[in-house]
């Protein structure tokens, strides 16, 4: 463990056996803007309507309150009914959002989206059940209606017979196999009401698993894209029925020629699992409108741009790196025990800018299990002690390593055994406190490692990359961080990925 240092006393190292997954993030180039915010336009003005969808899977009862504007729906799941198929967190969709469902992230004002997953349109691959290669080649839609009304909510609702036709390949290493799968089931729409897309996404999970079975991330858009075509012309979703069949191409042709009747002849299709209903319980109009004042002035990204963003200060709290100076110490004397003891002397161009001292510390392991990485920080600050300037470097898939050259990467570059680097600026001029006050993450550089033992790392650094201050999304710029470090071992265990 490290020695006792003005700001590592009292560190506590991390437990044996409870290893940190570091979540992968988007890579990062050198020529692209980490963060891009779009402003959003909302038409506020008009009708709202509020009402309240229930499904039931396994026993496990699941409920949404529904608030639905001229442009965008709010999906709030209740709180007593929070699952992780169901969500646990409030939801918008509409137009102004391409018609995906985003969560608001409160603390920038932005709005993500909830699929991860960069989006594209097939062919697609990926990897099915049993780790076997699939493709996905084309999805239709056919939304017919059927000439039946109910009572639902309250309302009278109209029936429609819903196919959704996916054609796959199942790519062998000797042939292709096509097949196709079949969505089947009946909606039940109010004809005299506006569209909604939130009825075909309450949740992530509840897509994938019966509005959109199996589809893989990625095509997500695609889908909704397909489904919302469809539905819209045809009112607010009341009621879904779907089950997930499988039918050959004989089949398939028999049941569209049908008019994807399944009733006629239920053996023309396999079902596959349990039928999924979503279903409208209580319907109001003139509901409270949406916080359009909140959501006016927020900005959407793309998910990795909220990763990027969040990362290094997620790091630093997991490793508890970064930390305020001490509220106990003149600064006089701050400054003189960190001239004598900082185990990292450099410089930094940028944000912040000027010469840093601090301290550096490392860490790593090897384990089956768990995986191989290696951890070097450089905890440093300006001269006037109101600047911090923090560097993680991580290697993953090796433990620690020979003397020699380790190379900073980025994006696709950034491939196991290289060093990715998150870069984390606070405010520290009020002591015993920091404020984040930019995030950034190197693109490129190196470290050499001249001494290496099992509790020490001696060596140089030279990194690049992009910084973006917390109150100015869009204005990134470059930083460059050099410097000569004596580092001391800190963790024996450091975060990986599996």
């Amino acid at each position: 463990m490290s020695p006792c240092t003005p700001l590592r006393c009292g560190l506590t190292p991390l437990a044996l056996g409870i290893p940190l997954l570091l979540t992968p993030i988007a890579g990062l180039y050198a020529d692209e803007a980490p963060v891009a915010t779009q402003p959003i336009s909302i038409d506020s003005q008009g009708e709202h309507y509020r009402y309240r969808l229930f499904m039931e899977i396994q026993g496990e009862e699941m409920y949404w309150t529904l608030t639905q504007g001229p442009d965008l729906t709010l999906i709030h799941p209740e709180e007593e009914y929070e699952t992780r198929l169901g969500g646990w967190e409030d939801l918008y969709v509409g137009p102004p959002l391409d018609n995906l469902i985003h969560r608001f992230d409160a603390e920038f004002d932005l709005l993500v989206p909830a699929f991860g997953a960069e989006q594209t349109e097939p062919p697609l691959e990926f990897e099915g059940p049993f780790g076997r290669l699939r493709r996905v080649d084309a999805v239709d839609v056919h939304v017919t209606e059927i000439g039946e009304t109910r009572e639902i909510a309250g309302r009278e609702a109209h029936a429609y017979r819903v196919a959704t036709v996916t054609a796959n390949t199942l790519l062998e290493d000797d042939a292709n196999e096509p097949y196709h799968g079949l969505n089947h089931g009946t909606a039940w729409v109010f004809e005299d009401l506006p569209f909604s897309p939130a009825a075909l996404q309450p949740s992530p999970g509840l897509l994938r698993m019966a509005i959109a079975p199996g589809v893989p991330g990625g095509l997500e858009a695609y889908y909704l894209d397909k489904l919302i075509a469809a539905f819209e012309p045809h009112g607010m979703i009341a009621e879904l029925e779907l089950r997930d069949f499988h039918v050959d191409a004989d089949n398939l042709e028999a049941l569209e020629g049908h008019g994807w009747d399944l009733e006629q002849d239920p053996s023309l299709g396999q079902a596959q699992g349990e039928s999924f209903q979503l279903t409208m319980t209580e319907f109001a109009e003139d509901a409270q409108p949406l916080d359009y004042a909140t959501l006016e002035n927020s900005h959407i990204v793309d998910a990795a741009a909220i990763d990027y963003l969040k990362t290094p200060p997620g790091m630093a709290r997991r490793l508890d790196v970064c930390p305020p100076l001490p509220a106990d110490m003149p600064q006089d004397a701050l400054q003189a025990a960190m001239e004598e003891n900082a185990s990292f002397r450099g410089s930094v161009e940028g944000l912040p800018e000027g010469d840093v001292l601090g301290e550096a510390a490392f860490g790593s392991q090897e384990d089956d299990f768990f995986g191989d990485g290696f951890l070097l920080t450089a905890e440093t600050y300006l001269p006037s002690l109101d600047r911090a300037a923090c560097l993680i470097l991580l290697r993953v898939g090796a433990g620690l390593p020979e003397p020699g050259t380790l190379e900073v990467a980025s994006g696709e570059a950034a491939v196991e055994g290289t060093l990715e680097a998150y870069f984390l600026v606070g405010d520290v001029s009020e002591p015993g406190e920091i404020v984040h006050v930019a995030v950034g993450r190197g693109v490129s550089g190196e470290i050499r490692l001249d001494e290496i033992e099992n509790d020490r790392v001696q060596g140089e650094l030279e990194v690049e990359g992009q910084v973006t201050p917390l109150d100015n999304l869009n204005d990134t710029e470059a930083f460059r961080m050099q410097g000569d470090f004596d580092a001391h071992r800190v963790w024996d265990q450091v975060p990986t990925r599996r």
